[in-house]
């Protein structure tokens, strides 16, 4: 929220912005892959289980030395995931995408810039099974019913 005009009195910087972010994939798609995949983090403050539980009923255990690899370097990648999503967004970054080429290194890195750390930038796409596909387009589906729901709803 910011103010429109001078709030004397006020404690609160007149330009100050609150952004509640609900929605990010990449920190969706890593508590999807601790569950799904049974990972044990080692971290002090490990979020939740998620409330859809799905992943779990289908989940494989960490036994090979690639899951073993996953487990070790989720709670790095989740730090760096939630410190780029303290960022504040630069909108120059839109202006110097367009300027780019499709394809070029330029653009893969102000992409990479804009969409900041995941988990299929750092270990591809094999442990996003079936089932994740079923679990994002429930949880699709869910968020376009509570967006099309009226006011007395």
């Amino acid at each position: 929220m910011r103010a429109s005009g001078p709030l004397p009195g006020n404690p609160w910087a007149q330009d100050m912005l609150i952004v509640v972010e609900d929605d990010l994939q990449p920190l969706l798609d890593l508590l999807w892959v601790r569950e799904a995949w049974n990972l044990s983090p080692v971290v002090l403050d490990l979020p939740p289980l998620l409330v859809d539980d799905s992943g779990r009923a289908q989940g494989k255990t960490a036994t090979s030395d690639e899951s073993t690899a996953w487990s070790d370097e989720w709670s790095s990648l989740r730090e760096r995931c939630v410190h780029h999503a303290s960022l504040i967004g630069d909108s120059a970054l839109f202006e110097q995408l367009f300027e780019t080429t499709d394809g070029s290194p330029e653009r893969a890195e102000l992409l990479q810039t804009m969409m900041g750390p995941s988990w299929r930038d750092d270990f591809g796409g094999e442990a996003f099974t079936e089932a994740y596909e079923t679990w994002t387009l429930a949880r699709f589906e869910a968020q376009a019913r509570r967006q099309t729901r009226s006011l007395e709803e």
